[in-house]
């Protein structure tokens, strides 16, 4: 792919290509055996805990935000995989206009090849978007912060 034709990629695509990699990954990992529950924080989030949610100290939000997230989707749990892989998705279209839009000109073939590969094929973002973990959403704002 030349360097022109990084510049023509639709956001859409990198955006649908990663929630299709996402769904592909969550089913490899089930398929070797890796609970969907393999994290014990994903068990913890899906349980209600009524007595974290107090309006009277506004710092508790910031502690327990997650929780707030799980509340609001009714602590199911596909709801929170569809929401897991959607914010993958956003993140990746991020990453690709941060990176790749702004320095498409002084990227080789190769370096735009590794980039790529990373950006799609992230093991380790794959397998936490793939549970009920509060990272993906982590990742999603703090690369928000460098984005806007």
């Amino acid at each position: 792919m030349s360097k022109k034709n990084i510049l023509k990629i639709n956001q859409f695509s990198i955006f649908f290509y990663s929630i299709l990699i996402c769904i592909i990954f969550y089913y490899c990992e089930r398929f070797l055996g890796i609970d969907r529950f393999y994290h014990p924080d994903s068990l913890y989030y899906l349980t209600r805990h009524e007595k974290l949610f107090s309006f009277g100290n506004p710092t508790l939000f910031m502690n327990t935000g997650y929780h707030y997230l799980s509340r609001i989707f009714d602590y199911n749990y596909l709801y929170l995989i569809i929401l897991n892989f959607f914010i993958f998705g956003l993140t990746n279209v991020m990453v690709f206009n941060l990176v790749f839009k702004n320095n498409s000109i002084i990227l080789t073939k190769f370096q735009i090849l590794i980039l790529s590969i990373i950006l799609f094929f992230d093991p380790f973002r794959l397998h936490l978007t793939g549970h009920i973990l509060k990272e993906t959403t982590l990742i999603f704002l703090i690369l928000s912060f460098l984005y806007f």
